[in-house]
């Protein structure tokens, strides 16, 4: 039986990936359909995206991040957030187990459509960052008037 302390094994990547392929045009990063460094075994860096018909939502688990250990940055149709988490250096100790040691990620996500760069709002709380994206007005849907004709 595989246990959860075999360090560098992820029992549910490949269901993981099944679902980043099956979802490629949202979550951009080749033929996987994402672009992910350094998620793994901690977790850092799992994300969601939806939307409603004004914004763009995406939540990104960062368990254990400050603020200053995370980088949040939109071009073009482009989302990209990255963070790090510096190894705790500990003096005159015994370990015994070190799972919590040094990880960092980076995650790529090609917006489905345009936002306004100027109005993005991330927040940090209890280890999940909320990033929101506002629409750009131009793909916003609008209301059209149904006129009758005499």
């Amino acid at each position: 039986m595989l246990t959860r302390r075999m360090i560098g094994i992820d029992p549910l990547s490949s269901i993981r990936d099944s679902v980043d392929r099956a979802f490629g045009g949202l979550i951009d990063g080749g033929a996987e359909g994402v672009q992910r460094l350094g998620l793994g075994a901690r977790g850092l860096g799992a994300l969601d995206v939806w939307e409603n018909a004004d914004k763009l939502f995406v939540e990104v688990d960062v368990p254990g991040l400050e603020l200053n250990q995370i980088e949040v940055t939109v071009e073009d149709n482009t989302l990209t957030v990255a963070g790090k988490r510096p190894a705790v250096e500990l003096e005159n100790v015994v370990r015994y187990c070190n799972e919590r040691g040094s990880s960092e990620f980076r995650r790529v996500i090609q917006l489905p459509t345009e936002t306004d760069s100027d109005r993005v709002d991330a927040t940090l709380k209890n280890g999940v960052l909320t990033i929101t994206l506002p629409k750009a007005e131009a793909v916003k849907p609008k209301r059209i008037e149904v006129k009758g004709i005499e």
